[in-house]
């Protein structure tokens, strides 16, 4: 394993490398439609991280892709999260190439915390099956602080969807002046969950910018006096599984059945496309009861995540931050 190299990444050239590597993991650890090279390929571009130095790959002597790590730092009220997503090719996975990776991705997020005078950590997640990946993020210190459940639903039969109520209309983002509107939206629905980070403008733009995004698959309830009430942002991934990626309701909205409403025609909307199966991911522990919601319509669970946290050590923090150190 000493004659792997570390480079930086470099975009498009990278990708049939890349491609290969995803593959080889997704055969061993059944990623399935999960983990998407999409979904992955979206990471990597978010105008969160910076290609340059925030993500790396390690090839061996030949120029085969070995190991990538990508991070993607999100500020919250009093830390620095390092999102990163980690993925090692099974023929070297007794190697100690994971450690290395690791130890690369907490140097990056202290150095990110340096330039920012902030806390950080380093988070992951992983499905439950990949269990050579969480035994790696045990021995690293990282603790599993949540669980996250993927439910799925057949789209092969009609779908009754309520009506609003009086006054509210269904939409979707047509005009780039309703992305604000969105973003807002987005984030007053959030303010409430488990490790909410403010979604920005820039970000919710840049998803807009995809080729698989479909504005009809964005829905809105508006309210009478035209504020954005409740959304369902769904997706098709390339092999026609359709998503719920994202749901939520105004606080000052809830309790009126907009969220039921909305998932539903959400649903039909991904029935009209041709999809005979939905999926969404839902925290475990969800306190506004989402989860309850997802069954009543017949989603049922198919898989478990691992959400993984690994603080920085006041000890990491002191020598970051000597002249803030206290005894």
């Amino acid at each position: 394993m000493n004659s792997l190299m570390i480079k930086p990444y470099e975009g498009q050239k990278d990708w049939s490398a890349i491609f290969n590597l995803f593959q080889a993991c997704q055969t061993v650890d059944h990623l399935t439609e999960d983990e998407s090279l999409a979904d992955l390929k979206l990471g990597l571009s978010s105008p969160n991280v910076n290609p340059q130095k925030d993500i790396r790959l390690w090839t061996d002597a030949k120029g085969q892709l070995l190991g990538l790590v990508g991070i993607e730092p999100q500020v919250s009220k009093n830390v620095i999260d390092g999102y990163f997503g980690l993925y090692i090719h099974p023929s070297v996975r007794a190697s100690n190439l994971g450690k290395e990776m690791m130890r690369w991705c907490e140097a990056r997020i202290q150095k990110i915390g340096q330039q920012k005078r902030c806390p950080v950590q380093l988070r992951t997640y992983t499905l439950e099956q990949q269990t050579e990946q969480n035994h790696l993020l045990e021995q690293q210190g990282f603790k599993v602080d949540r669980q996250f459940i993927t439910m799925a639903k057949s789209l092969e039969s009609p779908l009754s969807i309520p009506e609003l109520p009086s006054g509210f209309q269904l939409s979707h983002i047509q005009r780039k002046q309703d992305v604000s509107a969105w973003v807002d939206l987005f984030n007053e629905s959030f303010i409430d969950h488990w490790d909410h980070h403010e979604l920005t403008l820039k970000q919710a733009e840049y998803w807009r910018s995809q080729p698989n995004y479909q504005p009809e698959l964005d829905l809105v309830a508006i309210a009478p006096n035209g504020t954005f009430a409740a959304f369902c942002k769904c997706q098709l991934n390339s092999d026609q599984i359709g998503w719920i990626e994202w749901l939520g309701t105004r606080r000052t909205f809830r309790k009126l059945g907009l969220g039921k409403t909305i998932l539903l025609a959400g649903l039909s909307q991904l029935q009209k496309a041709g999809v005979t199966t939905a999926k969404l991911s839902v925290d475990a522990d969800s306190l506004t009861g989402a989860t309850k919601l997802y069954q009543s319509v017949d989603f049922k669970p198919v898989a478990t995540w691992y959400s993984w946290v690994k603080p920085l050590s006041r000890q990491n923090l002191s020598q970051l931050f000597p002249q803030q150190a206290t005894a």
